[in-house]
C-alpha cells in the first residue's frame, strides 16, 4: 500500500499486481492500518478512507467521513474483495480470527475504553461484545478460543504509564481483567513491558521486556503457553543490552512467529532464531542490515524483513537472503 494503490505478489516479490480493493484503492488519503489471514487464502484489511462512501453507508460515522475506518475482504488470496465495516465505520486497530468465520476486532470506544466486536460469518457482520479499559492507547487483541482473548495496551514514548499492560478475558470479551504478567509500572525495581501476543490455537507466545531500573539492565523474555494463557512460562533470550533504543522510543521488538516453535528476533543488526518453542536460540550470520526493522516469517523457511530502504526475504529460515528485485 503506498497511497495510490494496494499491491500483491504472488512469486516472492518478482512481479507485483495492483488490486482493486473497494474504499482503498487509488485513495490518497487512504491509510491501511492492520490486516490478519485467517486461512491460506482469506486477506482481511482495515484501513482509513478519504472517500465520502461512508455519508450513505455508515449515518452514525463522524462527519466528516475522513478517516472513518473501512475493512476489506478476500476469500481468493486478494484477486476479489467485498466491502465490510465495524458498526458506525469504526476504526478496526487490531483484529484476531479464530477461523475465516470467527473473528474480532478491537476498535476505539471513548477517551477510557475501547470496544469488542466479534463476527461469526466472515466480516460480512460485526457485533458488540464489550469494552476494555485500553484509554486513547493504541492496543492490540489476540483470540486464543470463542471464551479466551488478551489484550495489550500500547502508548509510544519515553516513560509511557501503562504501556505494555497486558488483560484477559474467559467470557468472550465480556469482561477484563489486568494481568499480573506484564503490568507497564515497575514493581520490584523491575518493569515488564508485554507486546502483543501470537496464538495458534490454544498455544500461545508473547515477547516481552523486562527492564531492572537498579541495575539498567534489560531482558528480552519469551512467554509461552499451552493452554490459552491459563498458564505461562518464560524464557529468556539471550541477545544482551539492545534493547535500549526500542525501550526509549516505544517501538516493539522485530519479532515473528509462524507457528508455535519456530521463533524469529531481530534485534543489532543480527537475527535470533529459536526451534523449539523459545527454550534455546541461536544467532544466524545473515542479513546484514542495519536501523529499525520490521519482521514477519510465513512459515519456518520464508519470511520478509525491512529495515531502512532494504527489503530482503529468505527462503531457508533466515540462513540466506536475497533483496527483492534481485534474482
Amino acid at each position: 500500500m503506498n497511497g495510490v494503490g494496494f499491491f500483491i505478489t504472488r512469486d516472492g516479490g518478482r512481479r507485483w499486481s495492483r488490486e482493486k480493493v473497494p474504499n482503498l484503492s487509488g485513495d490518497i488519503l487512504a491509510e491501511l492500518y492492520t490486516t490478519a489471514s485467517p486461512a491460506a487464502d482469506t486477506l482481511v484489511l482495515s484501513f482509513t478512507s478519504g472517500t465520502s462512501t461512508y455519508d450513505r453507508t455508515c449515518p452514525g460515522a463522524p462527519s466528516p467521513a475522513i478517516g472513518a475506518g473501512a475493512l476489506a475482504v478476500s476469500t481468493d488470496s486478494g484477486r476479489s474483495w467485498r466491502a465490510s465495516s465495524l458498526p458506525a465505520c469504526r476504526l478496526a486497530s487490531s483484529l484476531s480470527f479464530l477461523d475465516p468465520e470467527v473473528g474480532f476486532a478491537l476498535a476505539h470506544e471513548s477517551a477510557a475504553r475501547q470496544a469488542i466486536y466479534q463476527t461469526t460469518d466472515g466480516a460480512r457482520s460485526w457485533h458488540f461484545r464489550g469494552t476494555i479499559p485500553l484509554g486513547n492507547s493504541n492496543g492490540s487483541i489476540a483470540v486464543a478460543s470463542r471464551a479466551d482473548a488478551w489484550a495489550v495496551r500500547f502508548t509510544s514514548g519515553l516513560g509511557a504509564s501503562g504501556r505494555g499492560t497486558l488483560y484477559r478475558t474467559n467470557d468472550g470479551g465480556r469482561s477484563w481483567t489486568r494481568s499480573d504478567i506484564c503490568h507497564g509500572t515497575t514493581v520490584r525495581m523491575i518493569t515488564t513491558t508485554c507486546q502483543a501476543p501470537r496464538f495458534f490455537g490454544t498455544a500461545g507466545v508473547m515477547p516481552a521486556v523486562a527492564t531492572n531500573s537498579a541495575t539498567h539492565t534489560n531482558r528480552l523474555l519469551l512467554y509461552t503457553t499451552k493452554n490459552a494463557g491459563r498458564t505461562w512460562s518464560a524464557h529468556q533470550v539471550p541477545i544482551g543490552q539492545a534493547l535500549k533504543w526500542y525501550i526509549i522510543h516505544g517501538q516493539p521488538i522485530p519479532f515473528s512467529a509462524p507457528n508455535a516453535r519456530d521463533l524469529f528476533v531481530f534485534l543489532s543488526g543480527a537475527l535470533y532464531t529459536s526451534v523449539d518453542g523459545g527454550r534455546t536460540w541461536s544467532r544466524l550470520p545473515e542479513p546484514h542490515l542495519s536501523g529499525y526493522a520490521v519482521l514477519d516469517f510465513a512459515s519456518a523457511e520464508y519470511g520478509w524483513i525491512r529495515a531502512g530502504s532494504d527489503f530482503d526475504y529468505t527462503t531457508d529460515g533466515g540462513r540466506h537472503w536475497k533483496q527483492i528485485g534481485r534474482h
